[in-house]
């Protein structure tokens, strides 16, 4: 079954007529879309705390 759009969504939530599986996988797909957002959030804190290391200074034997 396709996932329905937004707009779709959205007509649904003003005139009351969402079924029940509707709601679930309105429920579901925001679900997946807070974990995906978390993870994104989490892999951009991860990258930064890369780059923010001190810098590795050589220092010549001579």
């Amino acid at each position: 079954m396709a996932m329905p759009t937004p707009a779709s969504l959205a007509m649904a939530r003003i005139d009351g007529s969402a079924s029940a599986d509707m709601k679930t996988r309105v429920a579901t797909a925001s679900k997946w879309s807070r974990l995906r957002a978390a993870s994104a959030r989490g892999a951009r804190t991860s990258a930064r705390l890369e780059t923010e290391r001190a810098p590795f200074v050589l220092r010549s034997l001579m």
